[in-house]
């Protein structure tokens, strides 16, 4: 079956054919993820949709408010070099630097990456702590998704047919936030996560402990999660027993599996040890 290459330069074009063609369709942005699966044979579409030239999804803004408004179509490349993005989410610059080679970062992009809904994608726990925000655009128009809600399942995202993920939203973080991202792979290269983890702490008056924490979590369960339980303890006290409970609370909520690049048993181990060593760090930075 030949595959037909279609490179629609305006947001409604590219809308109208990826609602025509269906199922028969693939969108590509970058094709860091969609190129190796054309290869194989995994992925075997009669159209290949290019959203790269859609300046709709370009571009990346910090706004007087301090929000940040990344186009879904940014590289990881781009928010290395943002000083806007280091100054006020350096998260975001941080697994940037953990993705891939240079070479995949300068032209895998941040939508593409999450519409691929691998459960060990780089971009997603960290998103997941910065409370983003996923603006769609599709036939019946545009609707925003907490991005939490994005994810339905390993490749199986919450976009309707003909719907694209046109930009993300993130709000500003609370004045002295800290945050991390933490990654293990099977090697110290260039490598998936086999556990990866983003955690934001900031002070807070608005819980009894006086501090607020987000904890995401990757590659060890269906789709990239919220510990939430976990924030839940941490909101009510922070000493050495709390953290514990913490820890605890996010290892009972994921359900890893067992494959080719590590255990069920490993990955348990890790994130347990992840989570608990990410918390006592945030803690001792936080203002």
């Amino acid at each position: 079956m030949d595959l037909e290459y279609l490179e629609p330069r305006r947001l409604p074009e590219a809308i109208s054919l990826l609602e025509q063609h269906s199922r028969d369709a693939l969108a590509i942005a970058g094709g860091t993820d969609v190129l190796p699966g054309l290869r194989s044979g995994e992925l075997a579409p009669r159209y290949l949709v290019d959203l790269s030239k859609l300046q709709e999804l370009a571009g990346l803004e910090l706004t007087p408010e301090g929000n940040l408004r990344l186009g879904a179509s940014s590289t990881f490349a781009s928010l290395l070099r943002s000083p806007g993005i280091r100054r006020s989410f350096p998260m975001l610059s941080e697994m940037a630097g953990c993705m891939g080679t240079p070479q995949v970062r300068n032209v895998a992009t941040v939508g593409g990456n999450l519409c691929n809904c691998s459960p060990c994608a780089d971009s997603a726990p960290v998103l997941l702590c910065l409370n983003a925000t996923a603006h769609l655009q599709g036939p019946a128009g545009r609707r925003d998704l907490p991005l939490a809600k994005f994810f339905l399942g390993p490749g199986r995202t919450a976009l309707e047919r003909g719907e694209i993920l046109v930009e993300l939203e993130l709000p500003p973080l609370p004045a002295g936030a800290v945050g991390s991202y933490l990654k293990v792979g099977r090697n110290r290269g260039v490598d998936l996560a086999v556990v990866s983890l983003a955690i934001v702490g900031y002070r807070t008056d608005d819980h009894p402990s006086g501090h607020g924490f987000r904890i995401g979590l990757g590659a060890v369960a269906p789709t990239p999660i919220r510990a939430h339980e976990s924030e839940a303890i941490l909101a009510e006290r922070v000493d050495e027993a709390a953290v514990v409970a913490a820890t605890e609370a996010a290892v009972n909520a994921i359900q890893p599996i067992g494959d080719v690049r590590a255990s069920a048993a490993y990955r348990t181990m890790v994130a347990r040890n992840l989570t608990g060593r990410a918390i006592q760090q945030v803690l001792r930075h936080v203002a």
